[in-house]
């Protein structure tokens, strides 16, 4: 959790995809420390509606329950994407290897 605060803040990711439940830090709580223009994407075991509520808040892309399909994470990616693209401009795709 803290490692991938510290991370963020010296990289400036386009996109983060974290587990809800981590050791030292949730990832709602990682997502609350790294501002607030970051997209994000939460898998997780956990079905928990409040946690997705939360995420509407801020930047969240998607909230996916495990198990993940492949589909599954490649459509949040690329939704992430358009978000990314829509702000700058830019026109971007995701790899097929995902």
């Amino acid at each position: 959790g803290p490692e991938l605060v510290r991370r963020a803040e010296e990289c400036d990711p386009d996109l983060v995809i974290t587990d809800l439940k981590l050791p030292l830090m949730n990832g709602l709580e990682i997502v609350s420390r790294i501002k607030e223009t970051v997209p994000y994407i939460v898998v997780s075991t956990l079905d928990q509606p409040e946690d997705c509520v939360f995420g509407q808040l801020r930047s969240m892309v998607a909230y996916l329950v495990k198990p993940v399909a492949k589909e599954q994470i490649k459509a949040a990616i690329d939704q992430a994407a358009e978000i990314l693209s829509s702000r700058s401009g830019k026109v971007s795709a995701t790899d097929d290897r995902v």
